[in-house]
């Protein structure tokens, strides 16, 4: 048997495009290099060869080292107590009545203790969504509002990311056989023949969809023709596709969807059906520049996946906004996944379901995006009465996941559309000149060459162009030169920095509005002392057990060390961090207040949970420079409620 931190390291292993380092796998772990060693030492004993090692680190052998974490389960009973979190969280949203606390321990193959020490990290863990888990002879609830439990819900499927699935490895992973690589270069050597755009993340997309495609062909699974289609309506309305020929999609997209196929025809001695064909051409229409977006209506992909298939991916859409508060409507993503779901159900019909090669490894590293899956399978069942197998829930996980795993990643870069009219001969240079300077934190979601084209766009942060604007209100506008200078590149990142920051005072007013609670919030006349203060606020949140005992003595030590007084206000906190639940509480005093000889009249006290350490470090420097200047302590202390309070605060912090 493997030790918890020996099925750790294999998994990190696993999960990595590529070897690792020991003092890379060190840090995952939290160990030392040493004890890493001796890991790999102990794994190679019991299976020898499990672990290989060359220049570039650690590198395991894929079917041994997945071989012996599948032997480490039972029934797919979690292991350690990161996965029996996971598992209880998941009931516990899910769940329609309480839960017996003996019954799971029955579950989980766990002691009562264990259990007890579990529920203290699952308290933890919800703490930051003001959410209570309530234990009342022995039964067990999930306590607050419904969109908080929404919000839990979206934060758990989003720090599932042990499988990247964004990476052409995990791609080649999932499809052995297939080159991944060749595909995507296939992808683009033929995007940029016909002038046509693509970001990374659409690219990687359209590989996994040609993978699957493949896979599919060779398995005799060909989609050659409708005549299956034709026979039987009851498949979510599949018979409707035959009302629309797939020779008369846009003409650009087929013709590209045509080079594309061709050479890849070619190069896995396949063939494809036009049907296949027709529908990359549908993906490239909703994954291309916005130079022919008329070419995928929604009329052409009604007409080709069936108006009840239609209505059905939309259910399961709804349903996963319902549950988590996520929202997966993208039109690149709904094309994508209508296309999955038609195909799915065709292969149930047919009984021509396909294999998955990373299904062990999406239920065991992301559980929660696996069980996801399970439920929209039910959801499939329910209305269409078809058996889905574990391989086909794993590739519904596969395409919910890269879809969130590209939300995740986009949240972090400034989406900007480039409008160059002299698209043929420009697009080339500037994109470049972009790539070179603005990779890691500018992405090109679209190039325009028409000016009316623009009123389609949404969701963008920047408009680059290389012409005057006539009218266009829907994002900042920077002008560029047709030969980008070194001053286009200052000023774009000036912009791009400006934006970065615009984002940054939204993200702290959130936060203020997520931590401030009107039960926190306090108007003082009475003249108090310091120490009376604090034991007052400490109380206040003692009495809903946010804290713990030692709460106050933690503030004192602090303020032993240092006065938390600056000019008129003071912020009382611990050294660390170490509340139950993360709150920011207000006292606006009208009689001024002696703290250590400087006289106060706001006092907002810390309280943070560990997990909200990202929240504290980004509210903290902030809101010490807003409160130093003496006039705004004086205005947020003519406050009259709460509600005026924190609306003038956020509006200090922007």
């Amino acid at each position: 048997m493997l030790s918890e931190r020996e099925q750790q390291l294999l998994r990190a292993l696993l999960e990595s495009a590529g070897p690792l380092s020991a003092r890379a796998l060190a840090s995952r772990l939290d160990v030392s290099i040493r004890t890493v060693k001796a890991c790999v030492q102990k794994i190679n004993a019991k299976v020898p060869g499990c672990i290989g090692s060359n220049r570039s680190g650690y590198h395991p052998d894929p079917d041994l080292a997945s071989a012996l974490i599948d032997a480490q389960r039972s029934d797919d009973v979690p292991q350690n107590s990161r996965e029996r979190i996971v598992f209880l969280l998941r009931r516990l949203l899910f769940a329609n009545r309480s839960l017996n606390v003996f019954d799971l321990c029955e579950e989980l193959f766990v002691s009562l203790t264990t259990m007890k020490t579990d529920l203290s990290r699952v308290r933890h863990r919800i703490a930051p969504f003001r959410l209570d888990l309530v234990q009342h002879d022995n039964q067990l609830s999930l306590e607050g509002l419904e969109k908080d439990k929404r919000r839990l819900g979206s934060d758990l499927l989003y720090s599932e990311t042990s499988v990247n699935f964004l990476d052409l490895s995990t791609i080649e992973q999932a499809f052995p056989d297939i080159d991944a690589g060749y595909i995507s270069a296939c992808v683009r050597e033929t995007l940029d023949e016909y002038r046509r755009f693509a970001n990374d993340y659409s690219v990687v997309n359209l590989v996994l969809h040609i993978a699957i495609t493949i896979e599919r062909i060779r398995s005799g699974n060909s989609l050659s023709g409708m005549r299956w289609i034709e026979d039987d309506r009851s498949v979510a309305d599949a018979g409707s596709v035959g009302s629309r020929d797939p020779e008369s999609s846009g003409a650009g997209d087929r013709e590209l969807a045509l080079a594309i196929t061709g050479r890849l025809a070619e190069h896995f001695g396949i063939a494809f059906s036009s049907v296949e064909v027709y529908e990359l051409s549908l993906l490239l229409a909703s994954r291309t520049t916005l130079l022919d977006y008329r070419t995928a209506t929604k009329d052409d992909i009604e007409h080709f996946i069936g108006s009840e298939c239609l209505a059905l991916v939309r259910e399961m859409i709804s349903d996963l906004s319902g549950y988590y508060g996520i929202d997966l409507s993208e039109h690149e993503f709904f094309v994508r996944f209508a296309l999955h779901i038609k195909n799915l159900l065709l292969r149930a019909k047919s009984g021509g379901l396909s294999k998955n090669p990373l299904t062990q490894q999406i239920r065991s590293m992301c559980p929660l995006l696996y069980d996801t899956a399970v439920a929209e399978a039910c959801l499939i069942k329910m209305r269409t009465a078809l058996e889905i197998n574990d391989d086909e829930i794993a590739y519904i996980a596969f395409h919910l996941g890269s879809a969130l795993e590209t939300q995740k990643q986009l949240t972090n870069k400034v989406k900007a559309v480039l409008y160059c009219p002299s698209y043929y001969d420009l697009d080339k240079k500037v994109m470049l000149f972009l790539d070179r300077h603005f990779e890691a934190v500018l992405l090109i979601t679209n190039i325009v060459t028409e000016e009316e084209d623009l009123a389609h766009l949404s969701a963008v942060d920047l408009l680059i162009a290389t012409v005057p604007v006539k009218v266009y209100s829907g994002a900042p506008i920077y002008r560029v030169n047709i030969f980008p200078t070194d001053h286009d590149a200052e000023e774009i990142r000036r912009i791009v920095e400006e934006l970065k920051h615009r984002k940054r005072r939204g993200e702290i007013r959130g936060n203020l509005e997520r931590l401030m609670f009107a039960e926190l919030f306090e108007i003082n006349e009475d003249r108090m002392t310091r120490d009376e203060v604090i034991h007052r606020m400490v109380n206040r949140l003692r009495a809903r057990d946010w804290v713990g005992e030692d709460f106050e003595e933690r503030v004192w030590e602090r303020e032993a060390l240092s006065s938390t007084s600056l000019s008129s206000f003071a912020l009382p906190h611990p050294v660390r961090l170490c509340s139950k639940r993360s709150s920011i509480s207000v006292m606006v005093s009208h009689t001024p207040i002696d703290w250590n000889g400087e006289y106060v009249r706001l006092v907002m006290m810390l309280s943070f949970n560990r997990r909200d350490r990202a929240a504290f470090y980004e509210l903290f420097d902030p809101l010490v420079c807003v409160l130093s200047d003496p006039q705004q302590v004086l205005a947020l202390s003519r406050c009259e409620n709460y509600e005026e309070f924190i609306s003038r605060l956020c509006d200090m912090m922007e």
